[in-house]
């Protein structure tokens, strides 16, 4: 989808998650997480997605010595390609919820 189709298109940071995550059924992190940019390219195809009906939530502990900065750096350690392939950059990964 060519950039000035995909903005006529999706007007709104809303309007283009809504379409991600219904239509697409793609998993999205929180809206108030992540950019236009982002959302954008992963309807371009630039970013990859998981479908959500591949998702498993989990359950896990809250402890304090493990923070979002060592979840993303043993991410950056076994799985590099993963954080450039599905993840926003970094500043945007800061707000994602522990």
């Amino acid at each position: 989808m060519p950039q000035a189709e995909f903005a006529a298109r999706f007007r709104s940071k809303g309007e283009c998650y809504t379409f991600l995550t219904q239509d697409v059924k793609a998993y999205c992190p929180p809206k108030d997480t992540v950019t236009t940019l982002h959302l954008r390219d992963m309807a371009m195809g630039r970013k990859r997605y998981i479908r959500c009906d591949n998702i498993r939530h989990l359950f896990v502990p809250h402890y304090e010595s493990l923070s979002l900065e060592k979840i993303i750096g043993f991410v950056e350690g076994t799985a590099p390609d993963l954080l450039v392939n599905y993840f926003p950059i970094p500043r945007e990964m800061k707000k994602f919820p522990r």
